[in-house]
């Protein structure tokens, strides 16, 4: 086991953020097979490590959930997004919810039972696996429709200035994006700078 405070943490890992909880042999116990660090609680709030990948998971060993350690939930995932599980001595279920919109996957309060850890440590796994599958469909369906919108515009703006129908416009930004070895977006955006017209 490796013990750090704000150093670089190896990938596939698990790293325990310690709020003096006091859940450390249980932790030990449940991921005796792994290699894991751990980081205090200051360390963390203060954003002081690196190296955490979205093969890294995190685990909040925590007495409450309060907004400074949500806040930098909420920069982590920004920043280097990763499977978070949080488990709090005390709290209610607003508290819960809090912790998910700010970035975790799984959160459990007043009810840390050492023979579930592994069980629970694969479901924030599966949970963020999920999530960031979902945000990256969502974000190519946006680019796609975000595309979509500037050559039907930049086609428009052929077919009224050139004379041209929709098919030869269409046809025209395709062999050009051949031509240069760009996409047809980026010809749209192109044509339609140089027409003055792009937002």
């Amino acid at each position: 086991m490796a013990m750090v405070s704000g150093d670089s943490v190896m990938s596939e890992s698990v790293v325990i953020v310690s709020f003096g909880a006091g859940h450390f042999d249980v932790f030990s116990k449940a991921f005796a097979d792994s290699a894991f660090s751990i980081i205090y609680r200051d360390a963390f709030l203060k954003g002081h490590f690196s190296g955490f990948s979205e093969d890294t998971l995190l685990i909040i060993d925590c007495d409450v959930i309060d907004d400074e350690m949500l806040s930098q939930i909420s920069a982590l995932q920004a920043r280097s997004p990763c499977p978070v599980l949080i488990f709090s001595a005390s709290g209610e279920a607003a508290d819960a919810q809090k912790a998910l919109r700010a970035g975790a996957s799984s959160c459990v309060i007043d009810g840390m039972q050492p023979h579930r850890i592994g069980t629970l440590a694969a479901i924030a796994r599966e949970r963020f696996q999920q999530s960031r599958k979902l945000q990256v469909e969502l974000a190519e369906t946006k680019g796609t429709l975000e595309a979509r919108k500037v050559i039907d515009r930049a086609k428009g703006v052929m077919m009224e200035q050139r004379g041209l129908k929709e098919s030869e416009a269409y046809d025209l930004l395709r062999k050009t994006a051949m031509k240069q070895s760009k996409t047809m977006r980026e010809v749209a955006e192109s044509y339609l700078a140089l027409s003055g017209l792009l937002d």
